[in-house]
């Protein structure tokens, strides 16, 4: 039954994206249209899918355990993520513009577009999307740090410059719905049917964005980029699943308290094709757009049969 949600859910988003491709190449989505969509969707519908899925929780102690448990297994597969796409890059000898950018695609997945619509979707109710949240914070401070600097091919005072960018509006709903979860708090009807339901749009104005991305790839060179299908491999099937063996040897050898849904949620986000930010940071940093342009375009086209496989595999091992 649950694999059949999955499917449907991924049935659901590729209809949506179609429509997106659709729309850019008849120009009803122009170039500033899906620069607007994306505003829109970071400033605007997410944090309110945020606040509201958080702030209408209840509050318990397993919660804020989990929390911490969320927080430290986040962060562990973040750091075997960057250890793989190290490996992954000197085993393809890319040169150093390109291979900054697949160590930091193989680390930072499209959790924002993709990832928080599709598990809101599949575990609704605002637990699971706080556990997304978290893992979005390790994600984040890792992505403005290391990730900048990376790209900038400095070691420098550039692994900080993004910091600051670390303090921003979904970060901001998500202390605000966690201060609300934490004193019982609620928004007043009113306000929960509105914010709560244009922020419930995010899934479709992300799918319609990701649509209109896709439509301006050079799908010709993307489908000879033989390293974007060795990152597709790795980070859609190999991470996620080694992940799983980590998670079960800590629970089973170490005692390690961890709680199922949070473990899906972040074996979910790990598994989730590349983050399409990327592209517009390595062209800003100087690095490969070219190459992390045809990452987007294969791993999130791949994605819609390993997403559903990698689901099946979690709900049944976890």
């Amino acid at each position: 039954m649950e694999f059949g949600i999955i499917i449907d859910q991924i049935a659901i988003l590729g209809i949506l994206v179609l429509i997106g491709i659709i729309a850019s190449k008849t120009g009803i989505i122009a170039e500033s249209v899906k620069d607007g969509l994306a505003k829109i969707i970071i400033n605007i519908t997410l944090p309110l899918l945020v606040l509201t899925g958080i702030s209408g929780m209840d509050v318990n102690v397993s919660l804020l355990k989990n929390s911490i448990f969320t927080l430290l297994f986040s962060l562990l597969m973040v750091v075997f993520m960057g250890f793989v796409g190290f490996l992954s890059s000197r085993l393809t000898k890319l040169p150093p513009k390109s291979s900054s950018v697949h160590l930091v695609h193989t680390m930072f997945g499209n959790i924002v577009y993709l990832g928080f619509p599709l598990i809101n979707a599949l575990f609704p109710g605002g637990e699971a999307l706080y556990y997304a949240m978290l893992y979005y914070l390790i994600s984040n401070s890792v992505m403005w740090t290391f990730g900048i600097s990376t790209l900038d091919g400095s070691r420098g005072t550039s692994r900080f410059y993004g910091i600051k960018k670390l303090l921003n509006i979904n970060t901001l709903a998500f202390i605000l719905g966690f201060t609300m979860l934490t004193f019982s708090l609620r928004l007043p009807m009113v306000m929960e049917n509105s914010l709560g339901g244009l922020g419930k749009t995010t899934i479709y104005l992300s799918m319609l964005y990701i649509g209109a991305m896709l439509a301006g790839v050079n799908w010709k060179k993307a489908i000879f980029s033989l390293q974007s299908y060795l990152l597709a491999w790795n980070k859609l099937i190999l991470i996620p699943l080694i992940g799983l063996l980590m998670y079960k040897g800590l629970e089973q050898f170490l005692s390690f308290p961890g709680d199922k849904l949070a473990a899906m949620v972040i074996l979910l986000e790990s598994a989730m094709p590349c983050m399409a930010n990327i592209v517009v940071l390595a062209k800003v940093y100087g690095a490969d757009d070219e190459i992390a342009t045809q990452n987007v375009f294969i791993t999130t086209l791949l994605s819609i049969l390993s997403l559903p496989a990698i689901f099946f595999v979690l709900r049944h091992y976890i």
